[in-house]
């Protein structure tokens, strides 16, 4: 175990926007106690970075168009729906649009199909 625990902390403090302090540094040393002093330095010469041991995942889409790996997503994120904590909104988002469609009198609360496109485009 070290003997000194060193760290730097970045904040930001201020009541006005004239008197605003952004990224102050305070750098700090705090003694361990029963760790041991040393000035050797570990160094693995066996790691290389720039050579990982395994793939990190990069070479399954490296034959596949976007738009295959988008519909992947899509595709994913109907199966996503299905899962026990999503799957009980469903009635309650169709609900909600449908509620909503009898209303009038409001611009907005009259599109409801606007609606649902905007929700289906974001969730997407």
């Amino acid at each position: 175990m070290p003997a000194r625990l060193q760290g730097k902390l970045l904040y930001t403090y201020g009541k006005e926007p004239d008197a605003f302090y952004p990224s102050t540094e305070f750098t700090f040393t705090v003694a361990l106690e029963g760790g041991k002093e040393s000035t050797a330095r570990i160094k693995i010469s066996s790691i290389d970075i720039t050579k990982p041991a395994a793939p990190c995942g990069d070479d399954g889409t490296e034959n596949q168009s976007i738009l295959s790996i988008f519909l992947l997503g899509i595709l994913g994120g109907l199966i996503a729906l299905l899962t026990p904590c999503v799957f009980p909104m469903i009635p309650v988002t169709v609900t909600f649009f449908t509620k909503r469609s009898g209303v009038t009198g409001k611009k907005e609360l009259a599109m409801p199909s606007y609606m649902a496109f905007l929700f289906f485009l974001f969730i997407a």
